[in-house]
């Protein structure tokens, strides 16, 4: 029983003074006595009773040292452990911080290129929206032609359907009806090509075409896009002048197209003014021929030294191109050579724009096929303009 009391006190001194409180007196087996825990005012806390309390008390200071050198090293372990504890909290916040930023990095990229994508579809819808607004524009425009002409009985539409059929003796022709039978849409024709003369230094400019110096063996230019063709050249010929002003608008006719071929008399009281309409054909690939029906208006303007002759060329589609059509504006300007050879120079500039302008247009391939017929046929003129020019000036 001594033995168990001697450890509880023990237990209980070792936890006062981890509480920096006094320590108790220990029973000694061979005094039995009570130990008196209330404290005296004049002697020690630590009162031990019999000759060996000095040593007793000696040996309790030692102790307490002890074990206050223990709880300073344990206190310092402690500190060790947290500190690595920390030290391994701190690289781990460090590379959750690097990874953040290498998210943040990534998402600003991210937000960069959705922000040009967005930009680049927000402007390509407003270049939708003028065009749609420009289409639907272009369409009242001719709907009002329209409903005009039907009130003087003069249709701009054809009845020409051409039968599908193998060789060209089957094909039976139809008369093309007059588009130029009232004086107020020739005299709107007329105004549009005074309007575009007007615009002639500005259109050699924007086009590069400025330049009067003389080129002999200068190559033409084509720019083919999705919906529009433009073709300049420039050409220097050996003769004067005053034979390319007249030989010029005289192949300016179109003689090489003489199928359905009229000419407007209300053009003929003009000077230098021409109206003709005529038709193009072209056979597909699956054989079928298709046609167009095309209306020139063209006027020559005469200078000191300077001929300027602009055009405006209509195309409407029939039958499988039904639907289709296209507006042509051109500009040929013809000046003196300022070299020591006789010659002229002989800028060409047409812009050709094609135009769906019904729901009964026909499909890809087919509209693919006329905007080339277009060109195949822009071409084809200028070439048989510049040849006959040739022709003429030769005889």
């Amino acid at each position: 029983m001594a033995s168990t009391d001697a450890a509880f006190l023990t237990e209980v001194e070792s936890f006062l003074n981890l509480l920096e409180l006094p320590p108790l007196p220990v029973p000694s087996d061979s005094n039995n006595e009570p130990v008196s825990l209330k404290p005296k005012d004049d002697v020690s806390l630590v009162t031990f009773e019999g000759p060996e309390s000095p040593q007793k008390v000696d040996s309790v200071g030692t102790t307490r040292r002890v074990k206050e050198r223990t709880r300073r090293k344990s206190y310092r372990e402690r500190q060790l452990i947290e500190r690595e504890k920390m030290v391994h909290e701190i690289k781990r916040l460090t590379e959750e911080i690097q990874r953040a930023r290498g998210q943040q990095l990534y998402e600003r990229a991210w937000k960069a290129l959705a922000q040009r994508q967005l930009t680049a579809r927000l402007k390509v819808e407003a270049e939708q929206k003028q065009l749609c607004q420009a289409v639907f524009a272009h369409g009242e425009m001719m709907q009002k032609v329209q409903n005009f002409l039907r009130t003087y009985d003069c249709p701009l539409m054809t009845d020409f359907a051409p039968q599908d059929v193998i060789g060209a003796a089957c094909f039976q022709q139809t008369r093309i009806r007059l588009m130029f039978v009232n004086a107020e849409i020739f005299a709107t024709f007329v105004r549009e090509l005074d309007e575009a003369y007007a615009k002639t230094d500005l259109v050699l400019t924007s086009w590069g075409m400025d330049s009067t110096e003389a080129n002999w063996d200068a190559p033409s230019e084509i720019s083919d896009s999705e919906s529009a063709f433009q073709f300049k050249s420039k050409i220097t010929m050996p003769f004067s002048f005053k034979e390319i002003c007249h030989s010029r608008w005289m192949v300016s006719r179109f003689y090489h197209r003489q199928e359905g071929r009229e000419m407007h008399d209300k053009a003929a009281e003009l000077d230098n003014t021409l109206a003709v309409k005529f038709r193009v054909k072209t056979r597909l690939n699956s054989g079928k021929l298709a046609t167009a029906v095309q209306r020139l208006v063209i006027r020559r303007y005469l200078e000191t030294e300077r001929m300027v002759i602009v055009w405006r060329l209509f195309t409407e589609g029939e039958g499988v191109f039904t639907g289709m059509s296209s507006d042509e504006a051109g500009w040929c300007v013809a000046t003196p050579a300022r070299t020591a050879r006789k010659g002229t120079v002989i800028r060409t500039c047409v812009n050709n724009k094609a135009m769906l302008c019904s729901d009964k247009a026909g499909t890809g391939p087919v509209v693919n096929k006329f905007k080339s017929q277009l060109l195949e046929w822009g071409l084809e003129n200028n070439e048989e303009v510049t040849n006959g020019l040739k022709k003429v000036l030769i005889r």
